[in-house]
């Protein structure tokens, strides 16, 4: 394997994980958002903004890290070449000197061609890599300010120990109390088929 193809295995291989890495992080964001969601209403105007914002920041950043490492992947964009045979066949019957020089030129050729492609897949992950630092510390922001704004907000719900219930409908809970009266007169023992004293 030359220099070159190695390069290339390791930037497709960096290429897969930064996008299963992103799936993973931006799945957990998406996850975790409907958990909170019922906190943030409490928040006032002035901290719904901000975090609405880092929110869309951050997964902006992640769509655009995947969108730029999985343009990676697009094969019609990336045409690598190698020595052709038609070179071969069509040049046959010249000398071998003027052979081995056509055979140089196509090799120059096809190995500048693909040194061009890899930096431009290089390139791609590298933005991806920059979109993905940027989501991550989004996301950090995201979880400092709503970690910071819950410490000191109010909290409205309280715990009651001890009280009285508020019963709705208590014509139903009559019937079940009445099911429940009916079923323990009976008092038969099911497993024995004897009656119980």
């Amino acid at each position: 394997m030359t220099k070159e193809e190695s390069r290339l295995a390791s930037i497709e291989s960096k290429t897969s994980q930064l996008i299963s890495q992103t799936g993973v992080v931006f799945s957990f964001l998406s996850l975790f958002v409907p958990f909170i969601i019922e906190d943030i209403l409490e928040l006032s105007l002035y901290l719904k903004i901000p975090f609405v914002i880092i929110l869309i920041l951050s997964y902006v950043f992640y769509i655009l890290a995947i969108h730029n490492s999985l343009s990676n992947y697009n094969i019609k964009k990336y045409p690598y070449c190698d020595n052709a045979p038609t070179t071969i066949i069509k040049n046959q019957k010249k000398k071998e000197r003027e052979f081995i020089q056509i055979e140089i030129k196509d090799t120059l050729y096809c190995l500048n061609t693909n040194i061009g492609l890899t930096n431009v897949k290089a390139s791609n992950l590298l933005r991806g890599y920059h979109f993905f630092k940027f989501g991550i510390i989004t996301t950090t922001i995201l979880v400092v300010f709503l970690c910071s704004s819950f410490l000191f907000m109010k909290s409205n719900k309280t715990i009651r120990q001890g009280g009285s219930v508020k019963v709705e409908n208590i014509s139903e809970v009559n019937s079940l109390h009445f099911d429940l009266d009916i079923n323990t007169d009976k008092k038969n023992d099911t497993i024995s088929g004897g009656k119980i004293p």
